[in-house]
């Protein structure tokens, strides 16, 4: 804005504001001044207009240090004539306490006697009390002779009488303590009829406490706005400085704070000194944070640091000692006001917005102050004047209304700009997640497959990289995977498969999955809900990721206690509760935790694994089965998540027969395509326990399976199927996972502990396909994992592959057991293809290739030449080798192999000799330790034989052990010392040699002479 066109709005606006008041001003009666002489003012010269007030100036009797309201004791008391307006005499300077009386004798005409008429006793330091002709008219105090009887008290009032007698005397006490100043009557009294000064009073106070109700209204409004959420500092500064100004408009004029409250003279003083002066430190710091960018420099720093010093000096100081510097007030109002007016000047050329409001509304202040200032010299009796503040406050409340509606066009912009940034960032997210997928999975499959084919060959730190690696993998999959649940449940692309879901069997199976991913916190995991609560109406896939979610969280955030899951039914609703025993949750937490990425212990979240939208998925997720998420949670008492489904109705027929869903094959073709009708690629024969607890998915799966030839056995539950396996001849379990008493993940786990994983293989079903729903199942011992809704050709695929296994391990084992039993102990094939078959749990092509790499194993190791004396040393070495190398991969850091001397020398050994000295050194020596230990292989050559031993530095074995090692076979041990032993002095006469010392290892050694041929005869 120009200066010229600002200099004349505020020209034009300061002169309607004189205009308004002295328009006002033609309402109010200007008092007439007339002057005593001598203590008489003789008013019988003319009447009194009925309308007219009149100034009791000039000098009026005074009689020092005394306290007289009559007549009859003036005669002998010492007087003295004085101005009535200022300051009284002291008399004696040394008095504790000084008071005296003014007197005034006023002659009326007889025309005006016998009506009524009001005083007016303006502010008198700092007592005083009223007497007209002896009569008691009224007071503010108690002016007293004695200082115990004196109750200071300094605000003005009326007093109202009717004139009966043409002369009146007027007595005024008044009392001052010295500390408080001198004493003196403020401003002038005033005579008038009752009625005019009544009105004149009225208006006096209606227009205080009008201007002072709008400033209280707008100190409340901000400081609701404040409160309800708009936390800007200058609304709370701005609310103090109203609130402020509007102790300051009661405080002056007509006093009206200290009618309201009786306080002492000196606590009246200190009140009004720290008024004024909160005023404008309030100010200065309204204007601060208002416009910072012109009110906080240091010259501003300096003068609200300066008001504040002045303001603790107006609290902490007697009253004597203030007014000993009372004129430090009026630099204080002064030198602030002119330098906020010439900033403010400064900050409207500048053009900053609406500022103009801001120049109007100090304009309007000023027209105040100006007319304080030029009152006395116009009017005798000063008026209260309302306008110029109460256009001073609009004004400002103006410029704060267009600063808000700016702000709202702005916030509406900004948010439009919000909304589509954030759509692009969901995209982005989305996007990014989906090409993350993908190479995650690769380093995942990468990762494990390195970690179980190459454990052996790489050190124990690389390994747990490894190891390392594979969690921080999974961690990421379950983040991507809420990431992208985040993204379609704002999308509104999630679609729910409503149908009635068996409660119990879902807890069930959640809380199983949860106690394998616990990571050893001694945490009980306890289900409340029985198995005849009623089904609940929701997505079963989607119910159970809302479980599954509120109970990791709770796993997170608990280190020891309980987790607990319970529900109840209320009307025809369930309730469903995930309560825990961890440490609780801040109230400023509850409030935003169901927000996305929005964290309680963010260090803790995220060392768990998590990003805050566990929650916010669960809160969307239950919303759309229309039903609402509560927590209910105190520090150090734990939290409960709270939420509601629908109670289903009579499940219907179709619904029944559709859980499972068996999809069909495309065709006739594909299906001979996939599965020749060859019966040599048939398996055999086979017994297969399929469990559920739903009769109709029993029978479809009885359907699908048995035209494949097997035998098919069904359960119902958990511990049905267990009563079953009593028989060992099973060849394949398919378990449903969400079986209420027991799911599929504990009844694997109970079948691993009685049968291994090709003696027994275990296939399980479930709806849910996610990272953590895979991984508990193959952590609690499952072969293969299958998700519904299931595909015929599918199922039957990984079932003949499960049983073809199974049985070809079983013939396997049953062809080579009576040899096995003469050469090598049995629990080693069994472990042996145990690890084969954990190692290919996830990847069929990959089992395949493994398993065919073992039977190469077998045959290398255990061919026909194997029955002869004697084969070529590095025929054994390379069956050595293969066992070592399926040894290391079972048992990683625990076993490590050192190969000494000579592999390569022409000499012949007995089969199987070195290995069956490495797996006694194994099984015997170093397993025997927690820690495992080192194997080592040493193979010296000299010039007549050859010295093999095997050294480890295991637990050792006690004199008595070694003496007797080779005295008898041990039936049922399999090959061992007394075998090998016999063979060796069979051939060259001298056997094993043992060298052994508790806790500290074991060498066994045998020579094998130079050119050892046996001859054709005996190899």
């Amino acid at each position: 804005m120009k200066k010229t066109k600002l200099f004349l709005y505020i020209t034009i606006f300061f002169i309607v504001l004189a205009c308004i008041r002295l328009f006002w001003l033609t309402f109010h009666v200007i008092p007439d001044e007339r002057y005593a002489n001598d203590g008489v003012l003789d008013l019988r010269s003319e009447n009194m207009p009925s309308d007219d007030v009149i100034t009791l100036s000039g000098d009026w009797s005074f009689y020092p240090n005394q306290l007289l309201h009559q007549t009859e004791d003036l005669e002998s008391s010492e007087k003295r004539y004085q101005s009535v307006q200022g300051e009284w005499e002291k008399g004696n300077e040394q008095a504790s306490l000084q008071y005296g009386t003014y007197h005034l004798r006023l002659l009326l005409n007889e025309a005006d006697t016998e009506k009524p008429y009001g005083i007016r006793i303006p502010s008198i330091r700092s007592a005083s009390h009223v007497y007209l002709n002896g009569k008691s008219l009224g007071q503010a105090g108690v002016p007293a002779a004695d200082q115990s009887d004196f109750i200071s008290r300094n605000v003005p009032y009326y007093v109202y009488f009717y004139a009966d007698t043409e002369e009146i005397d007027l007595f005024i006490q008044v009392a001052n303590l010295p500390d408080t100043g001198p004493g003196s009557v403020e401003q002038h009294i005033t005579l008038g009829h009752m009625d005019v000064l009544k009105r004149e009073e009225l208006i006096s106070l209606i227009s205080e406490i009008m201007v002072a109700v709008v400033f209280l209204i707008h100190s409340l409004y901000a400081g609701l706005i404040y409160l309800l959420g708009i936390r800007q500092k200058e609304l709370i500064f701005f609310m103090l400085l109203t609130l402020h100004a509007t102790l300051m408009i009661l405080a002056s004029d007509s006093k009206l704070l200290y009618v309201f409250l009786s306080v002492p003279y000196d606590w009246q003083m200190k009140m009004t000194y720290y008024i004024y002066s909160a005023v404008m430190l309030f100010l200065l710091l309204y204007f601060k944070y208002l416009i910072p960018d012109y009110m906080n420099n240091r010259l501003f720093r300096l003068m609200r640091l300066g008001c504040l010093v002045y303001l603790t000096f107006i609290i902490l100081a007697p009253v004597s000692m203030i007014l000993s510097v009372k004129s430090l007030l009026l630099l204080v109002l002064l030198i602030p006001s002119l330098i906020i007016t010439i900033q403010l000047i400064r900050v409207t050329f500048h053009g900053m917005a609406d500022s103009v409001y801001i120049m109007l509304g100090v304009t309007a202040v000023t027209s105040n102050v100006v007319w304080l200032v030029l009152s006395p010299r116009i009017t005798p009796v000063y008026v209260f004047y309302p306008f110029d503040l109460l256009f001073a406050i609009i004004i400002f409340c103006i410029f704060w209304f267009k600063r808000y509606f700016r702000n709202v066009e702005r916030t509406k912009l900004l948010s439009e700009r919000l909304k589509w940034a954030n759509k692009k960032k969901d995209e982005f997210l989305a996007n990014t997640s989906h090409e993350l997928r993908n190479p995650l999975h690769g380093i995942v499959n990468i990762a494990e497959h390195v970690l179980k084919t190459e454990r052996a060959a790489i050190r124990a730190e690389s390994r747990h990289d490894l190891e390392l690696l594979l969690t921080v993998g999974r961690r990421m999959e379950l983040l991507i995977n809420d990431l992208l649940d985040m993204t379609q449940l704002k999308e509104n692309q999630i679609r729910l498969q409503l149908k009635p879901v068996d409660l119990s069997a879902v807890v069930k199976g959640v809380l199983d999955m949860l106690r394998f991913m616990a990571a050893g916190k001694p945490i009980r995991f306890i289900s409340k809900v029985t198995g005849d609560f009623p089904a609940v109406k929701a997505d079963e896939n989607r119910l159970l990721q809302i479980l599954f979610n509120l109970a990791h969280n709770a796993v997170k955030y608990t280190e020891n206690g309980s987790i607990t899951i319970h529900a109840s039914v209320v009307g025809t609703k369930a309730y469903i509760s995930v309560s825990d025993t961890g440490p609780g949750i801040d109230e400023d937490v509850q409030k935003r935790m169901f927000e996305p990425y929005e964290q309680g212990d963010p260090g803790k979240a995220a060392s768990a694994g998590g990003i805050g939208l566990g929650l916010a998925i669960c809160k969307e997720l239950v919303e759309l089965h229309g039903g609402e998420l509560t927590v209910t949670s105190s520090k150090g008492n734990g939290s409960s998540f709270t939420f509601f489904l629908p109670i289903a109705d009579e499940i219907p027929e179709s619904l029944e027969q559709n859980e499972l869903f068996i999809e069909p094959e495309q065709s006739g073709a594909s299906i001979h395509a996939s599965e020749p009708a060859n019966e040599e690629n048939l398996p055999a024969v086979a017994n297969i326990l399929i469990v559920d607890d739903d009769p109709v998915n029993l029978h479809i799966m009885d359907k699908t399976i048995s035209a494949e030839h097997y035998a098919i056995t069904t359960a119902l539950s958990g511990e049905e199927a267990l009563e079953k396996l009593t028989d060992p001849n099973w060849d394949l379990v398919i378990s449903d996972v969400m079986m209420p008493q027991m799911s599929g993940y504990e009844l694997t786990e109970i079948i691993r502990k009685r049968f291994t994983i090709s003696e027994l293989p275990v296939l399980l079903l479930t709806a849910r396909n996610r990272p953590e729903d895979i991984y508990t199942g193959f952590q609690s011992g499952a072969n293969d994992y299958i998700t519904k809704p299931v595909n015929s050709l599918e199922l039957r695929a990984r079932v003949r592959t499960l049983v073809h296994i199974k049985q070809t391990t079983s013939e396997h084992l049953r062809m080579e057991a009576a040899w096995l039993q003469a050469q090598i102990q049995p629990h080693f094939l069994f472990n042996t293809l145990n690890t084969i078959l954990a190692l290919m749990e996830y990847d069929q092509q990959k089992m395949r290739a493994v398993f065919e790499a073992f039977i190469d194993y077998l045959q290398s190791g255990f061919d026909f030449e194997n029955s002869k004396q004697a084969i070529p040393l590095q025929q054994e070495l390379a069956v050595v080798r293969s066992y070592l190398f399926i040894e290391q991969a079972r048992f990683g850091d625990r076993l490590n192999v050192i190969w000494e001397g000579e592999e390569e020398i022409e000499v012949d050994v007995p089969p199987l000799s070195i290995q069956t000295l490495v797996e006694n050194a194994l099984n015997h020596g170093i397993l025997k330790q927690a820690e495992g230990g080192t194997i080592r292989l040493a193979i010296i050559r000299d010039e007549q034989e050859v010295t093999i031993s095997i050294s480890d530095d295991g637990v050792g074995m006690p004199a008595e052990i070694t003496r007797g090692a080779f005295t008898q076979a041990k039936p049922g041990k399999g090959v061992g010392l007394y075998n090998t032993d016999r063979r060796l002095k069979q051939l060259y006469g001298h056997g094993l040699v043992i060298q052994s010392t508790a806790n500290k290892g074991t060498t066994v050694s045998f020579r094998v002479p130079l050119q050892n041929t046996v001859g054709p005869g005996k190899r």
